[in-house]
């Protein structure tokens, strides 16, 4: 079984070609500009659009742990009492309750992406298992892989790299390419921004580049946190100095998911954040090629 939250069809940004990508529940860090806050938690949660609610009260009347009221005309929800079954969603018409997160058995989701094998073909795409981190679930996306590579379907996975060396084992014979995320260098600023230490995250990425060559190192630029010719030096050293990776890209911050954490009751500890500009992508982008003077390394703005 996979614990997934998404299946996006017709991606043309998480690898080459037209992609289908997965997106699988639970993380192991705690970025505060993550845009997908309903991939942290493994666990369902049930996602709250109050503008959208059409105040029909069958919320009310279906859940059976009486987390919906409605006061004055206003839609109530007590999420201390929530145990994510799901009923609610099921029965909202106006879209204001989605449940994020379900178990669903691997052929399933097999049988869903093969809807788009024709555009896999034509264009040279495939699919991609993006999260959370998808290695937490390594067993399970071992399987669904496997069957991938029977159909002869490009695979992809994006992971954070912090997980045991096993998962990456129980994956990398399935695995066609991997978009592996470095968000930064420093173990205290690790620490401190994404909540845990980074020293299995790299020292993972050095074992991967010793199994394949077909790694792309993404690093999102987040103000204030790596957004500094240092950051990038710090960057290009290791990666130039430690491992066989080729390709890197940049990634600009942006607040896409604000939405999200307020559908989820979370604070967004980046709504103060601005998205870096082009121009300046662009800088750090320069300055790392120019850092990986000694070795082919291609780093390019997103």
């Amino acid at each position: 079984m996979m614990n997934i939250f998404d299946i996006q069809h017709s991606s043309y940004h998480d690898g080459p070609g037209i992609r289908t990508v997965v997106f699988l529940k639970g993380c192991s860090l705690a970025c505060f500009w993550c845009q997908n806050p309903e991939s942290q938690n493994s666990s369902p949660q049930l996602m709250v659009y109050p503008d959208l609610c059409i105040g029909c009260r069958k919320c009310e009347r279906v859940c059976m742990e009486n987390c919906h009221s409605f006061i004055d005309g206003a839609h109530i929800f007590r999420r201390d009492k929530c145990t994510g079954c799901g009923n609610c969603a099921e029965n909202c018409y106006a879209g204001a309750l989605v449940l994020s997160g379900s178990r669903v058995e691997e052929e399933d989701v097999l049988m869903e992406i093969l809807k788009d094998a024709e555009f896999y073909r034509m264009s040279g795409g495939g699919v991609t298992l993006s999260g959370g981190e998808p290695l937490l679930q390594a067993d399970a996306c071992a399987v669904l892989l496997r069957h991938l590579k029977q159909e002869g379907i490009h695979t992809l996975i994006e992971t954070a790299g912090s997980v045991s060396w096993e998962a990456f084992e129980k994956i990398l014979p399935f695995t066609d390419h991997f978009f592996y995320d470095v968000k930064l260098i420093n173990p205290e600023k690790h620490r401190e921004f994404c909540g845990a230490s980074n020293k299995r995250i790299l020292e993972n990425l050095v074992r991967l580049s010793e199994k394949t060559e077909q790694i792309t190192v993404r690093m999102p630029v987040i103000p204030g946190v790596n957004d500094k010719e240092s950051d990038m030096k710090e960057l290009a050293d290791f990666i130039q100095a430690k491992t066989r990776v080729r390709e890197i890209r940049l990634i600009p911050f942006h607040r896409l998911g604000k939405g999200k954490y307020d559908a989820l009751d979370m604070k967004y500890r980046a709504a103060s954040l601005e998205s870096p500009s082009v121009a300046r992508i662009k800088e750090l982008s320069a300055a790392v090629n120019t850092y990986c003077s000694a070795r082919k390394i291609n780093c390019q703005a997103v």
